[in-house]
């Protein structure tokens, strides 16, 4: 399918206090992140991680769409009048990720292979 939904953040203050209470609440299990600010979510059915940026947004839930190019898909967006918020920012293994906005100043990530 392409487009779909491949990762999401829980974006919080406190990575251990928000991550012990969606351990208890789903059963997930919780492990070390990729950085500094994050813990992965290993046992949900897509890829997650509990996110704290230290700084605002504090309290915020991601979505990542994996698209065939974020430059294309962020030109896109803005002609259709939503805009670009972050981004692109490299990850490693030449990943990238972005956020937009759409039209109602909804907040979507965007993830693609094309370091």
């Amino acid at each position: 399918m392409a487009n779909r939904i491949v990762h999401f953040d829980i974006g919080c203050r406190d990575k251990q206090t928000t991550s012990a209470f969606y351990a208890g609440v789903f059963g997930w299990e919780i492990g070390k992140g990729a950085n500094a600010f994050s813990l992965a979510i290993k046992e949900a059915g897509i890829d997650g991680q509990i996110v704290a940026l230290g700084h605002e947004p504090h309290n915020y839930v991601m979505l990542y769409v994996e698209v065939d190019d974020i430059s294309t898909t962020l030109a896109e967006a803005e002609r259709r009048g939503g805009g670009n918020v972050i981004g692109p920012v490299p990850l490693g293994g030449g990943r990238r990720f972005a956020w937009l906005k759409d039209t109602e100043g909804t907040l979507v990530g965007v993830i693609d292979n094309k370091g």
